[in-house]
């Protein structure tokens, strides 16, 4: 190992993104990751949606790092030249209990600061906000995620990315 200061353990998104920092702070630093390659765990196999925080709980400590998070990815994703894709999300309720919900989730966004709106007519909740990404399927030739459809009884709320045919 060549002399460092820090050891950085784990080499999926918040290692490397400690990294990246260390690096960019002029501190010698090693990450040391047990898979053949980085982000084979759970940041690779997460859904690639960037999250703006709408559906955090207000004032938990998740939430105010979700929230600082989003403030400081764009620049890395920017350096790293990580393919973004800026297709906001909706969440369309269907019942008065899941009109609720998309109540509830816009005063949460409301709460930690995030824009969002509700659609007069049916109701959505519109983030326009969210992101997805693909921090490695791309990269081993998986296909894209994709707009989920589902018939209205299989969820509470069906969250749709607005993703142009071109993306996928």
């Amino acid at each position: 190992m060549p002399d460092t200061t820090v050891a950085v353990i784990g080499g999926g998104v918040v290692g490397a993104a400690v990294l990246f920092t260390l690096a960019h702070r002029g501190i010698a630093a090693t990450l040391l990751e047990a898979d053949t390659g980085l982000a084979y765990g759970a940041s690779g196999t997460n859904s690639g949606v960037l999250h703006t925080g709408f559906d955090a709980k207000p004032g938990e400590l998740e939430t105010a790092l979700m929230l600082r998070a989003a403030g400081l990815r764009d620049p890395v994703l920017h350096a790293l030249d990580v393919p973004v894709l800026r297709c906001g999300a909706e969440l369309t309720p269907f019942t008065d209990a899941e009109r609720a919900t998309v109540a509830g989730l816009a005063e949460n966004a409301r709460r930690n600061g995030v824009p969002v709106h509700v659609r007069t007519e049916g109701g959505a909740l519109v983030v326009p906000g969210e992101s997805i990404t693909d921090p490695v399927p791309a990269s081993e030739g998986w296909p894209m995620p994709t707009a989920p459809t589902s018939a209205p009884d299989t969820a509470l709320l069906r969250f749709e990315l607005l993703i142009p045919d071109w993306w996928t």
